[in-house]
């Protein structure tokens, strides 16, 4: 072992941050090759078999940790899927758009969490049906604005 790296991780939290970096900007390479040729169909696609062929890694991190190292990977997904979705629900206050940028982030993340702590069984495509339809919703935020201003 590189005694550099041996005086480099005195302590787990170290190694564990440096993995966590290594891991988010990995995994962010592989979404944006994703999208360059798919675009934003089946998005989650990407991330969700990076995690299952990572799973080991991710199951290590949350043994240590309470969330996963993925939020800097996010990017895309909110830049491609999320606030496309929003501006069509004509949702642009920035205020307003942070606030479904963390309510995705942390839903999606919890989501992946169970997954992994479910050692990955179901499949990639099943737990992608999963998180898209999760999205859907956004796309309600019109209809449920327009019906509470009525009360």
């Amino acid at each position: 072992m590189n005694t550099k790296n041996n005086q480099r991780y005195r302590d787990m939290e170290g190694m564990m941050n440096d993995l966590e970096e290594y891991l988010s900007g990995e995994l962010l390479q592989v979404v944006e090759e994703w999208i360059k040729y798919n675009g934003s169909k089946s998005i989650f696609l990407p991330y969700l078999r990076y995690i299952k062929e990572h799973q080991y890694v991710y199951q290590v991190t949350l043994s240590n940790r309470k969330a996963l190292p993925i939020k800097k990977s996010f990017q895309p997904l909110l830049e491609h899927l999320i606030f496309p979705l929003c501006r069509t629900a004509q949702i642009t206050d920035e205020e307003e758009l942070l606030y479904y940028n963390v309510y995705f982030q942390s839903g999606i993340t919890m989501v992946l969490k169970c997954w992994i702590e479910n050692g990955c069984k179901k499949s990639d495509e099943e737990m992608n049906v999963i998180l898209m339809n999760c999205v859907p919703m956004i796309s309600e935020c019109q209809r449920i604005i327009d019906v509470s201003e009525n009360i």
